[in-house]
């Protein structure tokens, strides 16, 4: 619960732990990095959310309704999709790309505030893989009067896997790791760039219980220093990232996928879930170490 947790460790905005009003914060981060604890745990921020996971739910249901726009044009089957089947996440991943966009532009270009005088908080919860993406909601919200907060939540990439693994809707190995690779190439450059100077606040938060193996050392030392402000460059190009916190992003991440004509570092889901009935693991078993200690292929 959020009274529980120290306010030293939290984000704050501007200076602020709790804005009423005012703020769009971008959630960046691949599946399972963590996102959802940061917004429960790590920040108190009263926000509507635009969230990928939740649009893919709604946008089944408007499928499946021949009373909706969707429902009477579009060439998806009207039929039950099981979001822990990978297949059926990918067609729908697919499938609501530009649904999605769609949904953002409307409250991007106003229609979803009730009123400009007092701008509800709004969260997008994003991966921040393409740049371009960011700059655009980063500019429309701005245009509107709202202060950016940039949130990156990092895992390890192996308990990045596990947290999928365990989640309701599951995202299938290519797309899991095509989507980790480019968030972890981009958002780094994007925050050093000048391109950032538009965001007014931003956060490294470290979700995963330590970098690779997570010892209980590392577990201490992550609790004490989970959530870290960046500061803006003094030469405008971006925010700072010394070469201690760059190391510290490149231990917790991991290494990146090999997804063309490499040999694949990671093992795949499949063996992943053979791997967990071999230690007792079900669907709501607490993460621990040794679930995603030694998910590499060697």
């Amino acid at each position: 619960m959020i009274w529980l947790l120290n306010e030293d460790k939290m984000i704050k905005f501007d200076g602020q732990l709790s804005p009423k009003f005012g703020w769009c914060c971008i959630m960046s981060g691949g599946a399972g990095s963590g996102k959802g604890f940061v917004q429960k745990q790590v920040m108190d921020f009263d926000a509507r959310v635009l969230d990928v996971d939740a649009l893919k739910m709604l946008y089944v249901k408007a499928i499946n309704n021949d009373k909706t726009t969707l429902g009477r044009t579009t060439n998806i089957a009207k039929r039950y999709y099981d979001f822990k089947n990978p297949d059926d996440v990918e067609e729908l991943h697919y499938a609501t790309k530009k649904y999605g966009k769609e949904q953002r532009d409307m409250y991007l270009h106003g229609d979803a505030i009730n009123d400009l005088r007092r701008l509800q908080n709004v969260t997008f919860d994003i991966t921040g893989k393409d740049t371009q993406e960011t700059l655009d909601i980063c500019k429309a919200m701005k245009k509107l009067g709202y202060k950016i907060m940039f949130v990156w939540v990092l895992t390890n990439r192996e308990e990045a896997m596990v947290r999928n693994l365990m989640r309701d809707r599951v995202v299938p190995d290519d797309i899991f790791h095509s989507i980790h690779n480019a968030v972890n190439a981009a958002v780094p450059k994007f925050l050093k760039s000048s391109a950032a100077n538009i965001i007014d606040d931003a956060w490294l938060v470290f979700s995963s219980l330590g970098h690779a193996g997570g010892d209980s050392e590392a577990l201490k030392e992550l609790a004490k220093n989970r959530a870290v402000e960046l500061k803006k460059s003094p030469d405008g190009s971006g925010f700072e990232i010394d070469p201690e916190l760059e190391q510290r992003i490149i231990d917790t991440l991991g290494e990146p996928e090999n997804l063309d004509d490499g040999e694949r570092i990671y093992m795949s889901q499949g063996d992943v879930l053979d791997r967990f009935n071999q230690l007792n693991v079900h669907k709501y078993s607490p993460v621990r170490p040794d679930m995603y200690g030694g998910l590499k292929r060697k």
